[in-house]
């Protein structure tokens, strides 16, 4: 048991161990009360029984009357908290020891058993003040004794405090009794001194018996931390699945949305066209046949455009069923075919690609990547500068995990407010009128790049001074080390 520093201010209100600490106290001046009230009990006993002279009887009662006080004191201080509660204790004992060594000085009692009864402040200093105020204790004792011995010895003071011999004079004060009984009193005190530093063995066991109950609660907290971290693992990746999931959700709830407006409005529109140019050639064919021509060649043209929609809107919806298993795809080489598939759409308009090597590996499939290049380039070639637009395509900055490639134009370019409506099924912008074109190619891109997981933004041109169109895709993860120069 070690003292504790002394507890917080006036101000702070009482904590457990401040409740201990006067726990303790009151405690020990129970048992201080208890053994003086012994002492009393002792001496008027003894003086009535005839065993005290009158000196010594006086000299019994006077020192129990003093230590009384000072526990009556230590009551006092205590319990109107005007004093540290284990101060309080120490001063008591120190009190005891003195005055005790000093009533047994006094009785000549120094070479009976009698003297054994002061190392109970030896005992009770670690029970009630803490173990290292054994040590001290112990030492106070010793040096009052020994003190006491050469104070006797020499007869410095006969005087004034008078050693009263129960012995003959020369046999207590012959060198070889006075360091037999110093001896004794030494053993007697530095043994009492260690063994009441010990804890018991109760305390011991209790101990050692919680120190196991701590451990297999700290091995079981630890393997329900693990059971709990793994769990938070699956919960991770279970919510990272829902992500997904509610993510491909809304990318086929947008799709849905633009297949339906497709068919509500672009589909429809064509077709009433055609029903009712048949109408008008219903009635008017028998009166007026020179218009029959007209009006069945617009038939036939709406009929046709129908008709490019609707495959339109079939690459659209088998872009996911295209999707086979990912695999690493050189970007240079797919965006290389596909402006060869345009050779002669580049010769006719006198255009050219320019592919700015290297570009990076993606994770992908080379087959839809390759129609997504096609889709950029054919969309650039509208809209570039005419009559000889230009396409550049290079590496452009993407975060960690991703690659990206730009595509530039040396067209007008998109506004920033029409930049999102020009991916949207058969939409297309005022100034597209006259130019060909159903307005599903960069649906169908947009559609490409989402089933890949990556995503496309339109920005301000900077090589060229058109749009430009820049495309993230999942990198190529990092190929294993071989065997042979893996980490052990």
């Amino acid at each position: 048991m070690r003292a504790e520093p002394e507890g917080p201010g006036l101000g702070a209100g009482p904590t457990a161990r401040d409740r201990v600490r006067h726990d303790r106290a009151r405690e020990f001046l129970r048992s201080q009360t208890v053994i003086l009230s012994i002492a009393i009990a002792l001496v008027l006993g003894s003086n009535l029984a005839g065993v005290l002279d009158d000196v010594l009887a006086i000299q019994s009662v006077s020192f129990t009357a003093v230590i009384g006080a000072a526990t009556a004191v230590g009551w006092w201080l205590v319990g109107n908290g005007r004093a540290p509660p284990h101060r309080v204790i120490l001063g008591l004992l120190y009190a005891d020891s003195l005055l005790g060594f000093l009533a047994f000085y006094a009785a000549g009692e120094f070479e009976t058993p009698a003297i054994a009864i002061l190392l109970l402040c030896v005992i009770m200093a670690p029970l009630y003040a803490g173990e290292r105020h054994a040590w001290y204790m112990g030492l106070t004792q010793w040096l009052l004794y020994t003190g006491l011995l050469v104070v006797r010895q020499y007869g410095w003071m006969e005087g004034v405090f008078a050693y009263r011999y129960l012995l003959p004079p020369e046999s207590v004060r012959g060198l070889t009794f006075v360091v037999d009984s110093w001896l004794s009193f030494t053993v007697a005190c530095l043994g009492t001194t260690w063994l009441a530093g010990r804890a018991s063995l109760d305390i011991v066991n209790s101990q050692a018996q919680l120190e196991g109950e701590v451990r297999s609660k700290t091995a079981d907290l630890k393997q329900r931390t693990e059971e709990l971290e793994r769990a938070q693992g699956r919960l991770q990746e279970v919510n990272a699945d829902l992500a997904r999931a509610n993510h491909q959700l809304q990318l086929s709830n947008g799709h849905l949305d633009q297949f339906n407006a497709a068919v509500s409005h672009d589909l429809r529109t064509p077709l009433q066209y055609m029903v009712s140019r048949a109408e008008l050639l219903a009635l008017t064919g028998r009166s007026n046949p020179e218009r029959i021509q007209p009006m069945a060649d617009a038939i036939i043209e709406s009929a046709q455009r129908m008709a490019l929609q609707l495959d339109e809107l079939l690459k659209l919806a088998r872009v996911v069923d295209r999707l086979a298993e990912l695999e690493p795809v050189p970007l240079g080489r797919v965006a290389s075919l596909a402006s060869q598939d345009l050779s002669t759409e580049l010769r006719r308009r006198r255009a050219s690609i320019e592919l700015v090597n290297p570009l990076p590996m993606a994770l992908g499939n080379a087959a839809l990547l390759q129609e997504l290049f096609q889709n950029l380039f054919q969309n650039a070639l509208k809209y570039g500068a005419q009559p000889h637009p230009r396409v550049r395509v290079e590496t452009a900055p993407a975060p960690q995990g991703r690659v990206a490639v730009s595509v530039e134009d040396d067209g007008p370019g998109i506004p920033a407010g029409e930049r999102e409506r020009v991916f949207r099924l058969f939409q297309r912008m005022p100034r597209d009128q006259g130019v060909e074109g159903l307005g599903a190619g960069l649906a169908i891109v947009r559609r490409i790049i989402d089933v890949h997981g990556g995503s496309v933004r339109i920005e301000e041109g900077r090589a060229l001074p058109g749009a430009r169109f820049v495309v993230e895709l999942p990198a190529e993860p990092p190929s294993p080390l071989p065997a042979e120069l893996a980490p052990g």
